[in-house]
Formats: structure tokens, sequence, C-alpha cells
């Protein structure tokens, strides 16, 4: 049966490194949390648990094929883009790299990010470094000066749960970006964030809020990884060490919030139309910030909703995908402003200022 790892190379003599990306990732406290499964008699709870959190987020890291997938069946006799290496909580992942490296960074980043939500939802953070350089990785062995510096970049620089690009990521990315004459267009600008400290870490989150689809963003991810975090947070209440690192982790997930904060908003966030429509908040809300892609109903039917129940609550709509039909239309109808996601702080600066200026229609 021939390999489809990449770095087998057909009709060779043996492994052979190959300038590559590496990501190195394991999962926080995992010692510590097995050790406490036992002492609490709790063992085969806690390996069940971790199982299906490390099947799933497999599952997305290896990107499986899903039944009817045409367009992955026809490809599926071809080597693969990069090749994994798990063993217990420790994951290696390698990209050999054919160009620049910057296609085989955004696989890294995308699938990553996805790995890393699955887990945090399933209560298990994950951290972890990505560096670029000679690898090697099979089911034998993994081997490079990629290894090491992203093992070192885990081990000295991530502290939190987050994954830390090395410099010789850094270096990359800014390459890639000086490609785009806008570089907040940039993909990499939407999966990588700059934390207090200087380092250079993976936007997990953005697989919650910018995934747009057919089923729109998943926000009940996103309700999951606040449960997670408040959990971690009250149980390691009593030991700062670990509990700063899932404060982070909070910090982290309320940037949104923590913008609206700093414009002197009060701000609520729901899984979805429905809950926003049935929470006593509905009433006091003096402007509404929805996606365009909603699961159910979406952020234009629920504008829709809110004027043919008498209550046109002033209303914003994001989008990663925006069309100057959906636009044009949206604005006809009585939306305040259609803005392209990332949203730029100014123009929700502006819109929020447009949108509250608006009288608000009250429910009789």
């Amino acid at each position: 049966m021939t390999s489809r790892n990449p770095y087998h190379v057909q009709g060779g003599t043996g492994p052979r490194l190959r300038q590559s990306v590496l990501a190195y990732c394991d999962i926080l406290g995992y010692r510590q949390m097995v050790e406490e499964s036992y002492a609490t008699g709790t063992g085969a709870e806690m390996l069940a648990q971790l199982y299906e959190a490390l099947s799933s987020g497999r599952t997305w890291l290896e990107g499986k094929l899903q039944e009817g997938d045409l367009v992955g069946e026809a490809f599926k006799h071809l080597p693969e883009r990069f090749a994994l290496k798990a063993f217990t909580d420790n994951i290696v992942m390698g990209w050999p790299i054919r160009d620049d490296a910057e296609s085989e960074l955004f696989d890294a980043l995308d699938r990553l990010s996805d790995f890393q939500l699955q887990m945090a939802t399933a209560g298990f953070f994950v951290r972890g470094g990505i560096a670029l350089g000679e690898a090697y990785v099979d089911d034998i062995a993994v081997f490079g000066q990629a290894l090491l510096d992203a093992h070192a970049a885990e081990a000295t620089l991530a502290r939190d749960p987050r994954i830390i690009l090395s410099q010789t990521v850094t270096e990359a990315v800014t390459l890639h970006l000086s490609y785009y004459s806008n570089k907040e267009s940039s993909p990499q600008a939407r999966m990588i964030l700059r934390d207090t400290d200087g380092q250079w870490f993976l936007n997990y989150l953005n697989a919650v809020m910018w995934l747009e689809d057919d089923c729109g963003p998943a926000v009940e991810s996103l309700v999951e990884h606040k449960v997670a975090v408040e959990q971690r947070l009250i149980k390691y209440q009593a030991l700062p060490a670990i509990w700063s690192k899932y404060a982070w982790v909070a910090g982290f997930r309320e940037s949104m919030r923590r913008l609206m904060r700093s414009l002197r908003y009060r701000t609520d966030i729901f899984p979805s139309a429905a809950d926003f429509l049935a929470s006593p908040r509905f009433t006091e809300t003096a402007c509404v910030i929805a996606d365009v892609h909603m699961p159910s109903m979406t952020g234009l039917e629920l504008f829709r909703h809110l004027v043919q129940v008498g209550h046109p609550i002033p209303t914003i709509l994001v989008t990663a995908y925006p069309r100057e039909i959906d636009r044009a239309s949206a604005l006809n109808e009585g939306v305040v402003c259609y803005l392209r996601k990332p949203v730029d702080e100014q123009n929700l600066s502006r819109c929020l200022h447009s949108a509250l200026a608006r009288p608000l229609k009250r429910l009789k």
C-alpha cells in the first residue's frame, strides 16, 4: 500500500529531513488531571472523557472525509499535506514546505484552531508552539530542529493555554502579510493575535467567531467554551499559579466584550436569535449586533422579526463574506450598518453611535 505521508519519498532509501512547518502541542495540566482522577476514584471516567475529546479533536486535525465529500474522494489517493504523530496528550504535526510556506502555514493555523477549540469546549486546554525548519515526522520517529524550536516555544513561551508562533514563523508571517495591499483583509490577520507580552499566538476563537457556512457561526461552541473556562476558574481559585492560566483564557474570550466595554456599552452574548428573543434583556436592548448567517434565524430575519412585532431595535449586521447585493438589501430595509469581519473598531464605534441616536420604539 502506498503511504500518504508526505515525508515518505517513493523509492527512497530512508528518512529524509525536509524544510517544514511543525507544531508541537500538549494538554495543560495533563499529569495533574490524571493524578486527581485516581485520587478521587474517577480514572475510568477521565479516560472516557479524554478519549472522546482527543478523538473528536484528531478528526478535526486530520480533516477526515465526510460521507458524500466528492472532492475529498477524488484526492484521497494523493499524499497528505501533513504528517501527524500523537502520544497521550502530546501531538506533533509537520507540513513539508514546497514554496514560501504561506500555504502550509495557513493549513496549519486552520487545523490547529479547530483542534484547540474542540479540546477547549470539552474541558481540555491546549498550549503549544509552531516553528519553521528541518523536520521529519512519521509513526516511527519525529526529529529535527523545527521540533526543538516548537517544543521550546511551548515549554518556555506559551505559559498559558495558547499556541505560540516561534521567531521563524513570525518572520514568515510578516513576509506573507507584505503580499497584501490591505493587511487587515488577509487571513493571517484573523488567525493570529499579538499578546501583551509581545508573543504572537493562534487565535483559535477565530474558528467560532468567523466560521460562516450554511449553518452560520458555531455560537454554541462559544457558550460551551465559556462554561469550560468558568468551571476551571472555580476549580482552581485556591491555586493562583494554575488559576491565572485560565484567567488568561477568560480574558482572551472576552476580547469583543472588552472592546464594547471600552466604548462604554454594556453587552450580553446569546447563542441564537431565539435565545435573545426569549431573554428578559430583550425589552431593555438598545442595539443588536448579529451575524448575517446564524442558525435557524439569520441576522436579517431577526431584524425583520423585530420590525414585525413592533420593536425595531437598531441592528448592526456583521459577516466574514460580505456581498454588495446583501448589503444594499439590508440597508434598504433599515439595518443601521452592514460590516465586514473582522470588525474595525472605528467603524463599529461609528455604527453604534448612529444606532443609539435612533429613537427606540418600546413594546406596549
